[in-house]
C-alpha cells in the first residue's frame, strides 16, 4: 500500500508541477495580477507549503526504507528539483544530500540514472556549497560510476552521468577562475576532481561508442555511432583537459582512443578532442599524445 501510494503521488506531482496554470514559481501575487496568475500564485504557495512542511521532512525515513520505496522517493525529489531548483537548499537543511550522494555509488542497491539526474540538479542549483557534496564523496562516487557504466555498457546511465560530470567540472572551472582572479592557489579545488581524472580512460572510450555493436567500445566493431553519448563524453574529457592538461589524456589507451575519436568522430567530437590535445601541448607535454 505504501508503495502504491508513493507511486501515485509521483504521478500526481509530475502532472501538477509541469502545469504552469497550477504551479509557477515565477508568479507572484499582486493587485494587478490576472485571474489566472493569481490562481497559479495561490496554488504554488499551497504546493510549497505541502512540500516543505509535510512531504519533504518524511524523506529521511523514506530513503532509509527498503526498495522500491527509496527509488520512487528519488523520482519525486528529481521532479521537485527539476521544476524548482530552490528546493536544493531545503534538501540540504533536511540532511538528505549526503544520503542522495551515497546512492550514486555503483555498489549501492539504490544507484540509478534517476539518482545521477538528481545529483546533477543539486550541483547546478547554486545554493549548496560544492565542498559539502565532495565531503559526502561526490568525486569518488561519480568517478566510480563512470568506470562502472563504461565497463558494463549501462546505457541508461550514459546521459545523466555524463551530464553530472560535466556540471561538476563546469562548477569547478568557475570556482578556480574566481580563486585565480583573487590571486589565490586553486590546487585544492583541482585535487577534489582527481577521482574524475582517473576515469578519463573510460570517458575516452565513450568518445568512440557505437550502439548495437558486439563490443560498443571497440572502434570499427560494428553498430551505429552514438553521437549524443560521444559528444557528451568528449565534453567531459575536454573539461578535464582544461583543468588537468598534463594528465587528462595520459591514461591507459586514452591517447589511442582520442586519436580514433579524431579520425572517426563527428565534427563536434573532433573539435572538442582537438582542443583538449591543444591544451595539453600548450601546457608543455606534447610527447604524451604521441601515437
Amino acid at each position: 500500500q505504501r508503495f502504491s501510494a508513493l507511486r501515485a503521488l509521483g504521478e500526481v506531482m509530475g502532472l501538477v508541477l509541469s502545469d504552469r496554470s497550477i504551479y509557477d514559481p515565477s508568479v507572484q501575487a499582486s493587485p494587478t495580477a490576472s485571474g489566472r496568475a493569481e490562481h497559479a500564485s495561490a496554488c504554488t504557495k499551497l504546493i510549497h507549503e505541502m512540500l516543505v512542511r509535510s512531504l519533504l521532512p518524511k524523506f529521511g525515513a523514506l530513503l532509509g526504507d527498503k526498495e522500491p520505496l527509496p527509488s520512487h522517493g528519488i523520482i519525486i525529489l528529481r521532479l521537485v528539483m527539476e521544476h524548482n531548483s530552490a528546493f536544493g537548499i531545503i534538501l540540504h537543511r533536511l540532511g538528505l544530500v549526503p544520503r542522495i550522494i551515497g546512492f550514486l555509488d555503483p555498489s549501492s542497491s539504490h544507484c540509478s540514472s534517476q539518482v545521477a539526474s538528481l545529483v546533477k540538479l543539486l550541483v547546478e542549483c547554486g545554493d549548496i556549497d560544492l565542498s559539502e557534496l565532495y565531503d559526502s564523496g561526490l568525486g569518488d562516487k561519480a568517478g566510480a560510476l563512470v568506470d562502472h557504466m563504461a565497463a558494463t555498457h549501462a546505457e541508461a546511465f550514459y546521459e545523466p552521468v555524463l551530464e553530472t560530470v560535466s556540471a561538476i567540472m563546469y562548477h569547478t572551472a568557475s570556482q578556480v577562475q574566481d580563486v585565480e582572479d583573487d590571486g589565490g592557489d586553486p590546487s585544492a579545488l583541482l585535487d577534489r576532481n582527481l577521482p574524475l581524472l582517473e576515469c578519463a580512460p573510460s570517458l575516452s572510450a565513450l568518445c568512440i561508442l557505437s550502439s548495437g555493436a558486439e563490443d560498443p567500445l571497440t572502434p570499427d566493431g560494428g553498430g551505429v555511432y552514438d553521437a549524443p553519448v560521444c559528444e557528451a563524453a568528449s565534453q567531459c574529457l575536454l573539461l578535464l583537459a582544461h583543468s588537468h592538461p598534463l594528465h587528462a589524456l595520459c591514461g591507459p589507451d586514452t591517447a589511442s582512443r582520442v586519436a580514433e575519436g579524431l579520425r572517426a568522430g563527428n565534427s563536434t567530437v573532433r573539435k572538442r578532442l582537438l582542443k583538449a590535445v591543444m591544451w595539453m601541448v600548450e601546457a608543455g607535454d606534447p610527447g604524451a599524445v604521441e601515437g
